[in-house]
């Protein structure tokens, strides 16, 4: 980490700085050549360290290369410390009668790491360099005793952890002994200036690996996190990849047949755009070149469709369900439950998790894109999961899931403040500076878990949200909130033809809650009714989910899949050519009035049925008077006749107008009816 540099030997903390912004951090390096764990506390350089450190400074430790020997009172031993990661220790007695307690070499780093945290620091363990040994080509690592002692000493302590020892191996053994050789001009184990800069490197594409980290947010040649290794790029538009560099520095792209070089500009921001691409199933690497030699490499990157999912909590709901303990499904085969022993996951499939956190902005709350080998996985929307799964499987295009969700979000957090400014018809909603609409401030969602990744390229969006807008009765104007939010996003993703696909919420004792307003069993319908206003905007899609309820008391259905399939259909039928498709249920579309009946015409592409192959159900009828009561209903073809011996001149229709409506009338494709008035 340091060296005198007088004698040709340069250590990498000497030229970290090169490679941070200096606008924002600076760097001071501690080290000393020649010091172990024990001889550093020993010598009180560590009490020096202490006494310099305050609250948000970064620590970053590596210890190893001086601790191998058996610890004693001889020259020989007297950096010696206990091997491993224990609390084992032994008792020294010096010449002079002094005792000395040496402890292991992971006791030592836990105690520095425990004491950088008590002072409000944040510690970062590196492990240490490899030296210069060859075998059969390959450098020998430190993977089984000092790398891995660190590793676990940070895990325990609650440290950041840099596996340094494995980024700087695996590029020696790329550029083989001979040119490993010219870093090391005096001995195996201390490099000159280029091999400290190579290690520098090799610090950064650490942190690089830990967007949580702090540190990550000062690397001076950076990327959003939502560009990363696993990802995929959007197909057959521009796509645009910015991040930062030195000021006034060049930057280069490589990736697919393309080569493009931009300026940064005087504050260090630079953007490039790639030109459209095919889709690709074939895994390869972007690499983005810095002019001050750093480099930046995204490895095995797809082109293919990416999807934002966001809104509530039932979109949030994880993919592993146990993780918030959601009730299981009561028909039929759990395909959720199954879906986790799948060993046989696509691989062209990719998620880009975004955590719940308002304290990261303006960055990202994720640690970058993954693949279903990835734990992350398990936090990954269900929906999203199982729509991708479909979409992929049946085009073969690359889906790429970002899943963006706050269980119990308003739509107002998830619009920018502005865009309500700008609005024609929501502007007289703006009463002032953090001004809120209907009692939340706007754009809180939206700027910590959205802008952080824009102007970054999608194919579409998946919305599923409602909830606590119909708690606060919200029914007339979630329309226009839900229009807003189309075309602010749609503008603000570059595609004013973007699609949007959203889910109608499911039935539920709305009036059973006890919320700051009571509900009556009509104010699920009357929100129904605005979701399905919305059908009126182009490019979008609704999924309806009326059958989908086991218990009414649970806000959150378990059939995950079948949401995320009743969204593909849309995708499918709408932005992958599969024309056939039947993407919705008959949804109302005129009555005409005859003697004592009325009869229904649906739009549908597809006959109407029963679930039960019983006559259909929910229906009312009433006359002028508005008392509605039950109706029989007949399916003729695509079309229903209903009549109600009490009503003798009907003049209006209801259709599932109660929260616990859950009818069986669906069309041949299996899928549910919308729920609808008439003379409303």
């Amino acid at each position: 980490m340091r060296n005198s540099m007088t004698n040709g030997q340069w250590g990498w903390g000497t030229l970290i700085s090169e490679f941070l912004d200096s606008s924002k951090i600076s760097v001071s390096n501690q080290a000393m050549a020649g010091r172990s764990t024990r001889t550093f506390i020993k010598e009180q350089r560590w009490d020096k360290v202490l006494s310099t450190l305050k609250k948000g400074d970064f620590v970053m430790m590596q210890f190893g290369h001086n601790e191998g020997s058996k610890p004693d009172t001889s020259k020989a031993g007297y950096r010696g410390v206990l091997k491993g990661v224990t609390e084992d220790s032994v008792a020294l007695t010096w010449a002079d009668g002094t005792v000395e307690i040496v402890n292991s070499y992971g006791w030592y780093l836990k105690k520095f790491i425990k004491d950088a945290k008590a002072k409000g620091a944040i510690p970062i363990v590196c492990s240490m360099i490899p030296r210069n040994e060859f075998r059969e080509g390959k450098v020998m690592r430190s993977d089984k005793d000092y790398g891995k002692w660190a590793k676990q000493a940070a895990q325990e302590a609650g440290a950041y952890f840099v596996d340094l020892n494995s980024i700087t191996a695996d590029k020696y053994d790329a550029m083989g002994d001979v040119a490993v050789k010219a870093f090391f001009p005096g001995d195996h184990t201390h490099t000159n200036e280029a091999g400290a800069r190579v290690n520098a490197q090799s610090v950064i594409s650490g942190i690089r690996a830990l967007p949580n980290c702090p540190l990550y947010n000062f690397i001076q040649f950076n990327l959003p996190v939502s560009f990363s290794s696993n990802m995929i790029l959007q197909r057959e538009k521009p796509v645009v990849i910015w991040g930062s560099a030195p000021a006034a520095k060049s930057v280069t792209i490589a990736f697919a047949n393309q080569r493009k070089t931009v300026q940064a500009d005087n504050s260090g921001a630079w953007k490039i755009e790639l030109d459209p691409m095919k889709a690709s199933t074939t895994n390869r690497n972007l690499v983005i070149y810095a002019e001050n030699k750093d480099s930046i490499v995204m490895k095995n990157i797809l082109v293919g469709d990416v999807w934002l999912c966001s809104g509530q909590s039932n979109m949030e709901y994880t993919y592993d369900r146990k993780i918030k303990r959601y009730a299981l499904p009561k028909r039929g085969e759990d395909l959720q439950e199954m879906e986790k022993t799948n060993t046989n996951k696509s691989n062209n499939i990719r998620y880009l998790y975004v955590e719940r956190l308002h304290t990261r902005q303006p960055y990202l709350p994720s640690v970058g894109w993954v693949d279903a080998s990835d734990t992350v996985l398990n936090y990954v929307s269900a929906i999203g999961y199982f729509f991708a799964k479909e979409v992929e499987a049946k085009t073969g295009v690359p889906i790429g899931i970002i899943s963006s969700s706050w269980g119990g979000t308003r739509i107002e957090p998830w619009i920018p403040d502005w865009a309500y400014q700008n609005s024609p018809t929501l502007k007289d909603s703006v009463t002032g500076p953090n001004f809120k609409v209907d009692g939340v401030h706007p754009g809180q969602m939206f700027n910590s878990m959205i802008k952080p990744m824009l102007p970054n390229t999608i194919k579409g969006m998946l919305w599923y949200q409602g909830e606590s807008d119909l708690n606060i009765h919200d029914h007339a104007t979630y329309p226009a909130k839900f229009e807003l939010l189309v075309n602010t996003y749609r503008d603000l993703y570059a595609d004013k033809k973007m699609p949007v696909y959203y889910v109608q919420l499911a039935p539920h004792l709305y009036s059973k809650r006890k919320d700051p307003l009571p509900h009556d069993v009509y104010k699920l319908p009357e929100f129904w009714e605005a979701q399905a206003a919305s059908l009126n905007l182009s490019k979008v899609g609704m999924a309806v989910t009326t059958d989908l309820v086991d218990i009414l008391g649970d806000i959150h259905p378990p059939y995950k899949w079948e949401i995320g399939h009743r969204l593909a259909l849309q995708a499918l039928a709408k932005d992958y050519g599969f024309k056939k498709t039947v993407f919705s249920g008959p949804a109302y579309q005129s009555m005409k009035i005859k003697e004592d009946k009325i009869i229904l015409s649906f739009k549908t592409d597809a006959a109407l049925k029963t679930t039960d192959g019983k006559a259909p159900n929910w229906f009312s009828l009433a006359g002028a008077d508005g008392q509605f009561v039950d109706a029989k209903a007949t399916i003729e073809g695509k079309k229903i006749v209903l009549q109600a011996d009490a009503v003798k001149q009907p003049t209006q229709v209801r259709f599932a107008w109660h929260e616990t409506a859950q009818p069986n009338l669906v069309n041949e494709a299996g899928l549910p009816a919308l729920p609808f008035r008439t003379g409303n």
